[in-house]
């Protein structure tokens, strides 16, 4: 905790914590949120047939967190169109 008030001590506002590891997420976001700073969460996307439990998964991870914005680091192709993956993405997060 000390170090992420260190942290914002330093003029950082903002932690964006990858959603990977379900309690280290939950950890950083609580911890950096007790210590005044705003929280963000990434996920990094898999298209290897489990797309759609890789995003119910941080979705869940972050429930403690209302209001939380959730990021999407795409950096490989997928064999989906991007009008299919967005109604996917659609029917998790509603």
């Amino acid at each position: 905790m000390e170090t992420f008030r260190q942290v914002k001590g330093r003029g950082y506002d903002l932690l964006i914590a990858g959603t990977q590891h379900e309690g280290i997420c939950r950890t950083q976001l609580a911890n950096a949120q007790q210590a005044g700073m705003q929280i963000e969460a990434y996920l990094y996307l898999y298209f290897d047939g489990y797309f759609v439990k890789h995003v119910t998964d941080a979705l869940a991870t972050l429930l403690p967190f209302r209001g939380i914005r959730l990021w999407f680091d795409i950096e490989e192709e997928s064999q989906d169109s991007p009008a299919t993956l967005g109604a996917a993405l659609r029917r998790q997060i509603e």
